[in-house]
């Protein structure tokens, strides 16, 4: 179970499982909210109700500490377009993208006037995620989310990895989905679309 230590969503092959063994999996992997299928479970071993965001919504606040020890605060942002961009550290869809990814910042970041940009990451130390930031050239304001915020990850119903979501200058989400390096140009065509003109 070690090398599980971030995995978020389990689904079940089995009807018959006890609570303690849920109990015993919630205990030793702490980044799971989520074990599947639901009606077999009874509510309190569920874990938290979460409210998942969609397009169009207003997208939930959080408030989380930098790499370099400021606190990014989503509603502090009102009035720019914040990219929130999810990843993991054994991801390789994740690790392709970043060099787009970071061509992307470099391309907006003439224009922080308008644009914030946020990468969250977990399941991951933190020594290992600043080396893994440094090797990867994440030059954004980056956090890693640990013990409850954690929760930024299901309220953004992030089902997999690498992951975005925008947020338009009224606080609402303009566009969601993958951003594997395919995707990246969508994303940044999206991003400018809600900046304007």
């Amino acid at each position: 179970l070690q090398a599980l230590t971030s995995l978020r969503f389990l689904s079940l092959e089995t009807k018959t499982v006890s609570l303690e063994a849920i109990n015993e999996l919630r205990a030793k992997l702490p980044a799971l909210h989520t074990i599947q299928p639901f009606d077999q479970l009874d509510p309190l071993i569920r874990g938290p109700e979460i409210i998942y965001t969609r397009v169009g919504e207003i997208a939930p606040d959080f408030t989380v500490t930098t790499r370099d020890g400021t606190r990014f605060h989503l509603a502090g942002q009102r009035g720019k377009v914040v990219l929130v961009h999810f990843q993991g550290p054994k991801c390789a869809p994740c690790l392709r993208a970043m060099p787009k990814l970071a061509e992307l910042h470099k391309d907006l970041s003439a224009r922080s006037d308008r644009f914030a940009m946020i990468g969250l990451t977990t399941g991951m130390e933190e020594k290992e995620w600043r080396a893994f930031l440094d090797q990867n050239g994440m030059r954004w304001p980056e956090a890693l989310l640990t013990g409850e915020d954690q929760k930024v990850w299901d309220q953004f119903h992030v089902r997999g990895i690498p992951d975005y979501v925008v947020i338009g200058r009224d606080g609402k989400i303009v566009a969601d989905g993958e951003s594997t390096e395919r995707d990246i140009e969508k994303l940044k065509a999206a991003i400018i679309a809600a900046i304007g003109p």
